[in-house]
């Protein structure tokens, strides 16, 4: 393992000391139920299922202190050393970048919906995602701020860290003072979570993702056709190729059937070995949908086609019979 850490810090030109302090790139954001609460939410038509969306967007526009109360707060982190990424300029980007278009159609004709807020934590990619959801109170002697704030880890969506109360009232503090001063209360213990999390991502060489592989009706075939010289059902061959090329042996296999196979915790490299026409390797960053390309690649073996959807962060889904 020492030998492992050590070669990812030659790697990214550090010393072997210095690993121990690489850090996860954060983003400040409104929590989904201050979204929602504030209504700054749109209803959103997936392929016949209402997904909803959140209108960051907006919010920033509309709330004054929001935009105020984001840049206080990324301030704590950068005071520690972490890199963020900001919330406004990567909503600019996609806003400028008109190529980054919230519709993709397949070459068959078809179209994959794709919601805004994926395609908002593909282009920005963090780590983690810090979520501030706060409301404040004034009861006619104090002014407070009850606070639910909250580290996620935005592959695979799960809590980090978590706290949540009631601020101490104070009439001469403006909002975004009493906003940050709620977080402050509690950075050192977030920043130890974060930290002790990010380090054993860092430590294992993977992280945590989803693949989903679907079946389209005029394919023709299934994930329980045969392929290959042994004839070996799709499915199995998927799962055989995921058992080698993931770092634990092994996804969790939560459903197989002729149409979908959905595998969790697939736990996928952090590099991988970018060999270029000139004959240079170089050892490049993996991702979901980097990932899910290698299985793609391992298809055509078969005169697959397929067609790899990426759904935030840390999910892929694998379209069979189509481009």
């Amino acid at each position: 393992m020492k030998n492992k850490i050590l070669l990812l810090a030659i790697f990214l030109g550090i010393s072997y000391a210095g690993v121990a302090q690489i850090k996860p790139t954060l983003m400040v954001m409104p929590a989904n139920a201050w979204m929602t609460a504030n209504g700054y939410t749109q209803e959103f038509n997936n392929q016949g299922t209402t997904d909803v969306i959140y209108l960051y967007d907006k919010a920033l526009r509309e709330d004054r202190d929001l935009k105020k109360i984001i840049n206080k707060i990324s301030g704590l982190w950068a005071e520690r050393g972490f890199p963020l990424e900001d919330l406004e300029a990567v909503l600019a980007e996609i806003k400028e970048d008109a190529a980054e278009d919230n519709m993709r159609t397949m070459k068959d004709g078809s179209e994959i919906a794709k919601n805004p807020v994926d395609v908002l934590f593909e282009k920005a990619s963090p780590d983690i995602k810090f979520m501030l959801d706060f409301d404040f109170v004034d009861d006619g002697f104090d002014k407070r701020c009850d606070f639910n704030i909250t580290a996620i880890d935005a592959y695979t969506n799960s809590p980090i860290a978590d706290k949540q109360g009631t601020g101490n009232g104070d009439f001469s503090r403006t909002e975004v003072e009493l906003a940050r001063e709620m977080v402050y209360a509690h950075m050192d213990g977030f920043v130890g979570q974060v930290t002790s999390h990010f380090q054993k991502i860092i430590a294992c060489q993977c992280r945590e993702v989803r693949i989903d592989i679907k079946n389209t009706d005029g394919w023709g075939e299934d994930l329980e056709s045969e392929f290959g010289e042994d004839d070996e059902e799709l499915n199995v061959l998927i799962e055989d190729w995921l058992s080698e090329n993931t770092t634990d042996g092994g996804p969790n296999i939560k459903m197989v059937s002729e149409n979908k196979m959905t595998c969790k915790r697939v736990m996928i490299p952090l590099f991988y070995q970018k060999v270029y026409k000139s004959g240079k390797v170089k050892e490049k960053k993996m991702d979901t949908k980097k990932f899910a390309q290698q299985l793609q690649k391992y298809l055509k073996e078969f005169d697959i086609t397929a067609k790899v959807v990426t759904k935030g962060l840390g999910r892929a889904d694998i379209i069979l019979g189509t481009k």
